[in-house]
């Protein structure tokens, strides 16, 4: 017995000095590795063009990486090239005129002095000279103002970063000062709001939401008769009408399982669709 007991020990002891071994073996010299420890950033950035427009062109789809100063989307600028054009025309018109002016005064004023030429007219000639210069410090700010309409056609990367949701799409008119009617089921909500920020930033009025919820649209078909679903409250037209009278843009976005009505009964949904579009 006591010699097993020696033998045990014994292979104890040669595996504890094979791992030691083997442990020295491979342990690395780390004395000029450098450990550092810290967060990570990762920040979203939402795009969007600073004026209105049709949306031309998309440089990207969702997924794609971009470097800082990336051109990545395209607006159709052929009204704000046209404008800038017609606003470096009105410079050049005003500079001649400010000159002429400039001139008629230098050469008249001091004839002013000995009366040659009447205090009147002088002073007129000062007026000239004063509005010709105001006239074309106006063309300047309006060329500059938009020669900046003109850039904001195009839509760079300000960061090196991944495309991750694309809101518009090519030939989507984005207009300033529009009403947004989005409909939109409760679970997109983090993407709706993304849509509404979105809206706002590419100059809409307001952007309503009308929340929907297919557990919800269920019962009130199997629960309510089809005289209940086919009593449409006034308050309903008259939210269409007031958003048909102020011009509102519509977006629907469906998420829903196509089949999630299968269970209902049909007749109460058409009749019920039949209510709400007459």
């Amino acid at each position: 017995m006591k010699k097993k007991i020696v033998v045990l020990v014994l292979i104890i002891l040669l595996i504890a000095g094979l791992c030691v071994f083997f442990y020295k073996a491979n342990k690395k010299d780390t004395s000029n590795e450098l450990t550092l420890f810290g967060n990570i950033e990762i920040r979203q950035v939402d795009l969007s063009f600073q004026v209105s427009g049709l949306v031309s062109k998309l440089l990207k789809e969702e997924g794609d990486t971009v470097k800082k100063g990336e051109l990545i989307a395209v607006m159709d600028e052929s009204d704000y090239d046209a404008n800038f054009k017609r606003a470096e025309a009105e410079v050049d018109r005003t500079l001649a005129t400010q000159k002429d002016a400039t001139d008629k005064y230098n050469r008249y004023a001091p004839l002013g002095v000995d009366d040659t030429v009447s205090k009147q007219e002088v002073e007129s000639l000062y007026n000239a000279q004063n509005k010709a210069n105001a006239d074309y410090k106006a063309a300047v700010a309006n060329k500059d103002y938009l020669s900046n309409q003109l850039k904001y056609t195009k839509l760079y990367a300000p960061e090196n970063g991944t495309i991750m949701v694309r809101v518009v799409e090519p030939g989507s008119n984005v207009q300033k000062g529009q009403p947004l009617v989005i409909s939109a089921s409760i679970k997109d909500l983090d993407f709706v709001k993304m849509c509404v920020k979105e809206a706002y930033e590419a100059g809409a009025k307001t952007v309503n939401v009308d929340w929907f919820d297919e557990d919800l649209i269920k019962m009130r078909y199997n629960y309510q008769s089809v005289e209940t679903l086919c009593d449409i409250a006034q308050w309903r037209y008259d939210k269409e009408k007031h958003e048909h009278d102020e011009g509102a843009c519509y977006l629907t976005i469906e998420s829903v399982d196509p089949a999630f009505l299968k269970e209902v009964d049909g007749n109460k949904i058409n009749a019920y669709q039949q209510a709400s579009y007459t």
